[in-house]
């Protein structure tokens, strides 16, 4: 038997339950779930006690480096950060995690969330801590990852674009994406901000290109895009 690798998880959050973004550079990861029991021994138990559950609560405690591309912090953090300063419906975020290699460990709960620093020496990384407590039911749901449906870009935006510019694809089934390629050259920086959109550092390949997205489920058809050098 292997042994599973404890950074087999992966955590999304999302405002309406909808449209997710993916924590990035997460580094730890501990789901809680915690039961109020009572005792519930009678007469009729032969002296054997026993119990029922009559509450459970929910949370997720997340570790991250603060990550940046073009000097703009990853947007699932940011998600995070900005809801942990508000009041009522504001300071709660959907989330959702679940096992990236396809098993079928998946849950999906709204809670409330905080953000703080970890990290605060001088030779420090920086780092996240995002903890967010459930309110209301965690429940099971499919894998994202386990889709059969293969991504499909809709829209590329800008396009010309140059080498080392930021380009946006716009389309759907974008959750998980292992490769992003201009033609046969992999572009080696992005960041799949939801199941439907991704941004991508351009990579040196200069002419007219067939942009294809690549994740478990398959690889899009090719989206005509045209690559220019850079200035």
């Amino acid at each position: 038997m292997t042994t599973a690798l404890a950074r087999r998880y992966r955590a999304d959050v999302s405002k309406d339950g909808t449209n997710w973004v993916q924590i990035m550079g997460m580094n730890d990861f501990n789901p809680t779930l915690d039961r109020t029991t009572q005792d519930s021994s009678d007469y009729d138990s032969d002296g054997w006690g026993s119990s029922e559950i009559t509450m459970q609560s929910w949370g997720v405690d997340i570790k991250a480096n603060r990550k940046t591309t073009a000097s703009v912090f990853d947007p699932g953090q940011e998600l995070c950060r900005a809801a942990s300063d508000k009041y009522g419906e504001d300071a709660r975020l959907y989330v959702r995690w679940y096992d990236k290699n396809g098993g079928t460990e998946a849950y999906q709960g709204r809670g409330i969330v905080e953000f703080s620093r970890s990290k605060t020496g001088v030779t420090d990384l920086d780092e996240a801590e995002i903890k967010i407590t459930g309110d209301g039911a965690r429940k099971e749901i499919p894998n994202p990852l386990s889709s059969t449906s293969a991504p499909a870009i809709t829209a590329v935006s800008p396009s010309p674009v140059k080498v080392g510019a930021l380009l946006q694809l716009t389309g759907s089934g974008f959750t998980g994406a292992t490769a992003i390629k201009f033609g046969s050259t992999s572009a080696a920086v992005y960041t799949v901000v939801s199941d439907g959109l991704i941004v991508v550092t351009t990579p040196n390949a200069v002419g007219a290109q067939a942009l294809t997205v690549t994740t478990p489920a398959g690889t899009s058809t090719g989206a005509d895009v045209t690559v220019t050098a850079a200035s």
